[in-house]
């Protein structure tokens, strides 16, 4: 979500920002930053799922156990190509893939199927949750502090090893 958020900020801050070559090589940090926040997060779940659940990938549902590792995967690498990059659409649903997961889209879809909706509104309970518009705003506003911190180390320590890109990355550029 704080890729998202980040992209939104990004694509705003593109055009009112006179510093153009600075702000493109810290998008391509960020973008880097999560695909290899994406490829890592793939490989811990496959590694999870085949030591704890290795019946349910080779059983009959093998696809619901290994289909959110591998969109995580395809989606976060394709933030290597100049393409996806370029367009906010392309980051948006890259973002989104990490909030709405399968599992969770499924128990949206179940919870708001006709034959589990309440006779009527008074029968649902009242949670207590008062969301205000200032305490959305801080959230958003803490999470793009947090991924732009961590991006900022990202690239920080990739200088510090001497592994930082200098711009011969074809394709990726």
């Amino acid at each position: 979500m704080g890729f998202g958020l980040y992209s939104l900020v990004y694509f705003i801050g593109r055009l009112l920002v006179t510093y153009k070559d600075s702000i493109k090589e810290f998008d391509y940090d960020a973008c880097l930053f999560t695909a290899y926040i994406g490829l890592f997060l793939s490989v811990a779940w496959l590694v999870i799922a085949f030591v704890f659940h290795s019946d349910r990938i080779f059983g009959p549902y093998w696809f619901g156990v290994l289909l959110q590792p591998l969109t995580w995967l395809v989606l976060t690498q394709s933030l290597r190509f100049k393409v996806v990059r370029k367009f906010l659409l392309f980051r948006l649903v890259i973002s989104l893939s990490f909030v709405v997961t399968y599992e969770r889209l499924t128990m949206w879809v179940v919870t708001l199927h006709r034959d589990y909706l309440p006779s009527g509104w008074d029968s649902i309970p009242d949670l207590g949750l008062d969301i205000t518009v200032f305490a959305v705003i801080k959230g958003f506003v803490i999470k793009v502090a947090l991924f732009l911190l961590a991006v900022r180390l990202y690239h920080f320590i990739m200088q510090q090893l001497g592994l930082q890109d200098k711009g011969q990355g074809g394709i990726l550029r």
